[in-house]
């Protein structure tokens, strides 16, 4: 029984088993079915989506967030992005819809599929080469052949198109777009509604349809149409030189069926404004100008039955067929009010400033009518064309007065065509300055004949435009001759012109030639009525007594570029006043592969003969060779040397490889150049110094384009530098390399250079800089930036082996800056221009020289509306105060200078022996070798003035002023050793210099008055003369006796005549001291101390005050400054004590009164007498300064 129960328990649960077997099989298809749409918008399955459709847009794709799908309701996405092949986003929307579900994706496939975009984005880029980002992106679909319509609608969408060039795109705040991409055949057609809200001129709407069709995507199309209507629709144009605004109001349609083109529309653009750089800064305003016309063109040939252009400044019409075909008629009648448009653009016209045009027109008419009946039965079918222009009578008040232009300027042309002939019936031109006549037909030759005179072009056109310095003379005539020769044809043309003068040119002086003459033939094929279709053979000859030119090129019937090219030339120019005779030439072939470069030569050598130089002289020539290879599109031209013993020199500058390619490449185009100089020669060029600076220049310019911008960068080196030596016996001093490189990007269009690096470096220093440079041309904006980097050891080691070992130099980087306008033609005479701003400077921490020590010194050199400015300078040198007030001075001849006024001074500065020895012993030359040196000095200045320039000859740095010395304690040196041996004086073991002395340089001496050194207690040696920087003497040595405080009769009278001089020469290292000399002044002694005591026992009481002894005659020290005396402001004013500060000269720690103040050397002056001739000089500067400001109308100080 038990076994009977088990077996239908098991059997029950396989039967379970199996049920739910079955039904697992059934329901998990039909679960992985229903989640189909759920594993659709997983991650990966986006993923898997986003590289399908990528692959079909590419290089293109499309991007979104998230998509939902479902088996019966519409698809939604998230976040619908189409991106073109530069990753940018062309159209983008929060959410999407398509209206396909996922079972009409996967089974139904409807005819027809929308997408809908709300509130999206549309922003489309037409690039200059006219290919459209969007139309690129959708192109891999559109060129199929789609079998269902897909429909794309917009709505509530923004739209942006730009176009490259332009700088205001096209905008719409509000867009409804509907784009159908249809089924094959049928065409791809869109419709968009726009509209711009928020404009002064109020809202404005506009729409545009069209279709094209699908095999039409990507080339010419033959089927097309397009539509336009719009109200009141802001519209500008913007390019970096050029914009206008304006409100757009009318239609436009055009369409295209089997390539017969139709076109027609009225439409009005109100309150146009037109301005930009090409107006020079003028404005045309038209209250509104109209247009409309109805245009069908087919084969090469338009027909316009109606064209008007109608503007306050101008109207034209036009009707017939374009060009003139042989039966049929055309008419073009256009009027110009040059009074309106001179009112508007005189700075465009160059009119002159005080010109007021108010009356003038331009007329013109061209009307081509069929032969009348009676002539095409005698000719056959043909055309009468006729031409007119006239230029009305031009009335103007220029100054206050009324000028006319009374000969009115015409032209007249009447032509008779047909088929295969075409004759000149009559050609007229008349103009003050031109008269041209004209007639004939192919066959027998066509002859037009005229005379200009240049000389009238200026003075007619001098009263009403504005010409500079151009100036322009010379008579002469043309003639030209066009026949017909079977199927070809030949045009032959002479010119001459006598008496020819061109100047005001850039670059070279005024030209001028008694005659040129030049021959012109043009040999090709012709058209049936006899008009050239192309070129074959042309000739240029060119002669005066000093040019030629000869110009021959050849082309191919296949195409119209030239073949072969050879031309040579030859003229006489001045530049920078010395005359020379320049040459070139080349020798160019083309060919289906390449263009060969050949024989490409320039020579420049001075001219030989009256107005230049009296013996040949080597020529300056560059010559070279080339080639163009048309498959890489890429340019190679190489420098070639002379031949061996040319006597020839090269160019100041000049490549020595010049590369560049992409030509074929619409904006994309580089270049590269190797270049080569000397630059001496280029300083010679520029009318400088050819041997201040000289060595070798080598460098590297590279350029490529990226659309209407390049990217440039330039490196320059030069080498082996070397200046010119401050002795004109001396060698060169080396300079070594000096390093120039800058890259920078130039955007054409907008006239602007952004200077990203900008690296000036040399031995010593490096400038950095950056910046932009924008409105380039003749008034460039400057802003440039950057930093000055002394090399400050270098700068240590410089001074340690060319001045002396223990020198050192440190500090900072200071930066600097030029902001402002830059007019090129101002900056010439050498000026800064007022609207330049600017600042340089050099930071040092501090500076040891010659036992010198200079601390925390700024040196800051500013622009300030055009004037160079130094700031004061304020520090301390050897603990001592330094302050000075620098100036940038120019003098009647134009010489710049460095002023210094009397308000610098230096107070109270340490000195040893180390200073005694290699500064003041120049100016206190007692100092030289001194020992133990040891006190305090101070310079108070009355002027200095240092020639920007170096010296020259009249041309000298001048200073003038005062060393007070403080307590200056000294061990003498040889010089005092042998003085005090020479007077039998006894050596003191430390001698003092506490009395002032007067110094002034001239050049490279230095003269000093005033020197006394005492050298016992009744005893003094006074020291006047000059040491120049070479260390050579020319001293005179005075020994006196001091007399007593209180005045003794006859004893004072005899210590005041009690003195001897002695002159001493030679040099520093090796004084002279005359010894014939001593014995005369000894005797010459003894004789004046018998006449003063003869004298005072005569009682001579007279002579008691006057002094005894023969007369001196005095020794000038000083001698006058050389140049004019007023040339320079070479006095400054004291600068007034700050609130609670005593002024300079009463300072509690000022040097105290001389030691013998009752002692008085031949030719030296009292405190109170050098006081009044230091009053006396600061009063005839003043003098000379309010003469000067009077002469320049200034008012006085």
């Amino acid at each position: 029984m038990s076994t009977s129960n088990e077996v239908p328990g098991g059997r029950r649960s396989r039967r379970r088993w199996l049920l739910w077997l079955v039904l697992a099989v059934v329901a998990v298809p039909f679960a992985l079915f229903a989640a189909l749409p759920w594993i659709a918008g997983t991650p990966f399955a986006k993923h898997r989506i986003e590289a399908f459709a990528n692959q079909i847009l590419a290089p293109g794709g499309v991007a979104f967030d998230r998509v939902r799908l479902s088996w019966f309701r519409p698809t939604e996405i998230d976040g619908p992005t189409l991106i073109d092949p530069q990753g940018d986003k062309i159209v983008s929307a929060p959410s999407g819809t398509f209206s396909w579900s996922l079972w009409q994706i996967l089974f139904a496939r409807p005819m027809v599929g929308t997408l809908a975009l709300h509130h999206g984005e549309v922003d489309i880029e037409r690039a200059a080469d006219g290919t459209v980002d969007l139309l690129q992106t959708l192109k891999p679909i559109l060129k199929d052949k789609p079998e269902r319509t897909i429909q794309v609608r917009l709505d509530d969408a923004t739209l942006r198109f730009r176009q490259e060039g332009l700088a205001d795109p096209f905008y719409a705040d509000k867009a409804d777009i509907e784009i159908d991409l249809a089924r094959y055949p049928e065409p791809i057609a869109w419709n968009l509604k726009l509209a711009r809200t928020s404009e002064p001129s109020g809202p404005g709407t506009m729409g545009i349809e069209g279709h094209i069709g699908h095999d039409e995507v990507g080339g010419p199309p033959r089927n097309a149409a397009l539509a336009v209507k719009a109200d009141n629709w802001p519209w500008r144009f913007t390019q970096p030189n050029l914009h206008a605004t304006g409100v757009f109001t009318g239609s436009l349609a055009a369409q295209l069926v089997d390539g017969v083109a139709t076109t027609e529309g009225d439409a009005a653009i109100l309150n146009l404004v037109v301005g930009g750089g090409k107006l020079s800064g003028d404005e045309l305003r038209q209250d509104k100008v109209a247009l409309g016309w109805k245009v069908e063109g087919r084969d090469g040939s338009y027909k316009a039955d109606r064209f008007t252009l109608d503007a306050p400044v101008a109207t034209l019409s036009a009707a017939g067929v374009f060009p003139p075909a042989a039966d049929q008629q055309a008419k073009v009648e256009g009027r110009v009010d040059l009074a309106a448009l001179a009112g508007q653009l005189r700075h465009t016209l160059r009119l002159q400033d005080d010109l007021k045009l108010e009356k003038g027109t331009v007329e013109i008419l061209a009307e081509a009518k069929a032969r009348s009946d009676e002539e095409t039965k005698a000719q056959g079918p043909g055309q009468r064309i006729n031409v007119t222009a006239k230029l009305g009578e031009l009335a103007a008040t220029k100054g206050g007065r009324a000028i006319t232009w009374k000969d009115p300027a015409t032209l007249v042309a009447r032509l008779d065509r047909s088929a295969d002939s075409l004759s000149l019936d009559q050609l007229e031109v008349q103009t003050p300055f031109l008269t041209a006549t004209g007639q004939g037909d192919v066959d027998r030759g066509i002859d037009v004949t005229a005379t200009f005179d240049l000389a009238a072009v200026r003075d007619r056109l001098r009263d009403w435009v504005e010409l500079g310095a151009v100036e322009t003379a010379g008579q002469g005539t043309l003639h030209a001759r066009y026949r017909r020769e079977k199927a070809d044809y030949q045009l032959a043309a002479d010119a001459e012109v006598k008496g020819l003068v061109l100047g005001g040119l850039p670059v070279v002086e005024t030209v001028r030639r008694d005659a040129v003459r030049g021959d012109l033939a043009v040999r090709g094929a012709a058209e049936a009525s006899g008009i050239p279709r192309d070129w074959r053979f042309v000739s240029l000859l060119g002669k005066s007594g000093v040019d030629e030119i000869k110009l021959e090129s050849t082309a191919d019937a296949a195409s119209p570029a030239p073949a072969t090219v050879k031309a040579s030339g030859r003229t006489e120019l001045t530049f920078n006043g010395s005359k020379q005779v320049v040459k070139a030439g080349c020798d160019v072939r083309s060919n289906a592969d390449a263009i060969d470069l050949g024989a490409l030569a320039l020579s420049v050598e001075p001219f030989v003969g009256p107005g230049g130089k009296f013996l040949p002289a080597a020529a300056t020539v560059w010559n070279g060779g080339g080639r163009y290879d048309r498959k890489k599109d890429e340019l190679v031209v190489e420098a070639r040397p002379a031949a061996d013993g040319e006597a020839v020199k090269a160019f100041a500058i000049a490549p020595q490889k010049l590369s560049a390619g992409g030509f074929r490449s619409k904006g994309a185009a580089w270049f590269e150049a190797d270049l080569k100089g000397d630059l001496g020669a280029l300083q010679k060029l520029a009318g400088l110094d050819a041997a201040s600076v000289a060595g070798r220049l080598t460098g590297i310019v590279q350029g490529r384009q990226n659309q209407d911008a390049w990217d440039l960068g330039f490196r320059l080196l030069g080498h082996e530098l070397s200046r010119k030596a401050a002795k004109p016996d001396a060698p060169r001093e080396e300079i070594g390399e000096v390093e120039v490189q800058a890259r920078a990007t130039l955007a054409m269009n907008a006239r602007r250079l952004d200077l990203a690096e900008l690296a000036i470096v040399t031995p010593y220093v490096r400038a950095d800089g950056e910046g932009t440079i924008r409105d380039l041309g003749d008034t460039p904006d400057v802003d440039l930036k950057g930093n000055l980097s002394p090399d400050w050891e270098g700068l240590t080691r410089l001074l340690a082996s060319k001045v002396e070992p223990n020198a050192s130099i440190s500090g900072q980087a200071f930066p600097w800056r030029l902001v402002g306008k830059l007019p090129l033609s101002e900056a010439t005479d050498g000026n800064l221009p007022e609207t330049l701003d600017g600042e340089v400077g050099v930071h040092v921490d501090q500076a040891d020289v010659f036992g010198m020590r200079l601390q925390q010194t700024k040196v800051v050199v500013r622009v300030k509306e055009g004037q160079v400015l130094i700031d004061p300078i304020d520090s301390t040198l050897n603990a001592g105060r330094l302050h000075l007030d620098p100036e940038l001075v120019v003098d009647k001849k134009g010489v710049r200078w460095l002023h210094l006024g009397r308000s610098s001074s230096l107070i109270d500065a340490e000195i040893n022996d180390e200073v005694s020895h290699r500064v003041l012993t120049y100016a206190a030359p007692v100092l030289d070798q001194a020992t133990r040196v040891q006190g305090r000095i101070s310079l108070d200045l009355v002027f200095a003035n240092v020639p920007l320039g170096g010296e020259r000859e009249g041309v000298q740095t001048r200073v003038e002023g005062d060393v007070q010395f403080g307590n200056v304690e000294f061990m003498p040196g040889p010089l005092v050793d042998e003085l005090i041996g020479v007077f039998r004086l006894e050596r003191r073991p430390l001698l003092v210099l506490r009395d002032p002395i007067s110094v002034r340089v001239l050049g490279r001496k230095i003269f000093q008055e005033g020197l006394i050194l005492p050298v016992g207690n009744v005893a003094v040696i006074g020291v006047d003369g000059w040491v120049d920087f070479d260390k050579n003497l020319d001293l005179l040595a005075s020994f006196a006796v001091v007399p007593p405080k209180q005045n003794i009769p006859v004893l004072s009278a005899i210590l005041e005549s009690t003195q001897l001089q002695v002159p001493i020469s030679g040099t520093l290292d090796k004084p002279k001291i005359n010894g014939d000399a001593i014995k005369d002044r000894f005797k010459n002694l003894g004789d004046a101390l018998l006449e003063t005591t003869l004298g005072i026992g005569g009682g001579g009481l007279g002579r008691l005050f006057q002094g005894a002894g023969r007369p001196r005659p005095e020794r000038e020290v000083f001698p006058p400054l050389s140049g004019p005396d007023d040339e320079l402001d070479e006095a400054g004013d004291d600068k007034p004590a700050k609130p609670g500060e005593e002024p300079a000269k009463a300072r509690d720690d000022a040097p105290k009164g001389p030691l013998f103040p009752n002692l008085r050397l031949p030719g030296s002056l009292t405190p109170e007498e050098r006081q009044l001739q230091r009053e006396t000089r600061q009063q005839r500067r003043l003098d000379k300064r309010a003469e000067r400001r009077a002469r320049r109308g200034l008012p006085l100080e």
